[in-house]
């Protein structure tokens, strides 16, 4: 049976903001206890404001959720979950998807609960001032971690595990910065932006399907406190995702590699605005349709 990530407190959500190398598996990797909490500091002060900005309808940038100390403690929680020998960043010693990265993937029940607080919070902000942001209901979590500069490339969330809806894909950067790129077509210029720690940016609705990259990890941009972080500059990139299409099947995505699936990305491409727009009913749908199940099996459901 697979491990599960043990329960702990949710950290505090503050309104407010702080401001290419081989890495293998830790010989003695972390261990989770089951009484371990996430200690949070008690007496921090908030000197800045919630900062949330529409890039455009269905993509959003919210910043200072967290605090600097939030989420120094949630990256050395996530690099605890990630040294776990069976279910973590490395296999056989090695990052598990690339020469410099590793990935988590599973469903938000083996991770705390506090992490669905955060996601809320996080969408509730980019829905008050975004009107074409669609909710969400968070069922898997995706951690990836980036041990070197080199990013992702140009792709589309629009596979069974990333969720066949058009609610929107939640992204939370800690640590390194990196640049993020979008655009909407292949032939259209690249728009970009720098995501730094404690950034999430959210997109959903008429976004939900657009190409995005990683260009870049900023190795030498990160936070204060990962200046003494254990494994050195890395990004922690978390993504909350509404997947319920693959409930029970987390196994078959757990070292998923859409490079070798490229066939989906080039097929989308192909589509007319008219057989994206089919498509995207049938997802709706299909969304709808699950949500009414859950809502049926839930307790207090008819």
């Amino acid at each position: 049976a697979r491990r599960s990530v043990q329960e702990r407190r949710p950290p505090r959500l503050h309104r407010s903001r702080p401001p290419a190398r081989e890495l293998r598996a830790s010989p003695r990797p972390a261990r989770v206890t089951p009484n371990q909490t996430l200690p949070m500091d008690q007496n921090q002060t908030n000197n800045t404001k919630l900062n949330a900005q529409v890039l455009e309808p269905g993509l959003v940038i919210v910043r200072g959720l967290l605090t600097a100390h939030d989420e120094e403690r949630m990256a050395r929680e996530v690099w605890t979950w990630g040294n776990d020998t069976s279910n973590g960043f490395f296999k056989d010693g090695v990052p598990n998807a690339t020469q410099g990265r590793g990935r988590m993937f599973d469903a938000a029940e083996r991770f705390p609960t506090w992490l669905k607080d955060i996601c809320n919070a996080a969408v509730a902000e980019a829905r008050r001032i975004d009107p074409e942001m669609p909710p969400m209901d968070y069922t898997h979590l995706l951690v990836n971690c980036y041990m070197s500069s080199d990013g992702l490339q140009w792709h589309r969330d629009c596979y069974e595990n990333d969720g066949k809806s058009d609610h929107p894909v939640v992204n939370l950067t800690l640590g390194a910065a990196c640049t993020f790129a979008w655009k909407h077509e292949v032939d259209d210029p690249e728009k970009t932006v720098v995501l730094e720690s404690g950034d999430f940016i959210l997109f959903g609705g008429p976004c939900r399907l657009m190409l995005h990259k990683v260009k870049e990890i900023l190795l030498d941009n990160i936070p204060p406190w990962m200046r003494t972080f254990e494994p050195g500059p890395v990004r922690f990139s978390i993504t909350f995702r509404d997947a319920p299409e693959v409930r029970g099947r987390e196994e078959e995505f757990k070292y998923f590699k859409f490079s070798a699936s490229m066939k989906e990305q080039e097929a989308f491409n192909k589509m007319t605005k008219e057989e994206r727009a089919r498509m995207a009913r049938a997802y709706q749908d299909e969304a709808e349709r699950l949500a009414a199940e859950r809502a049926m099996t839930a307790p207090g459901g008819a």
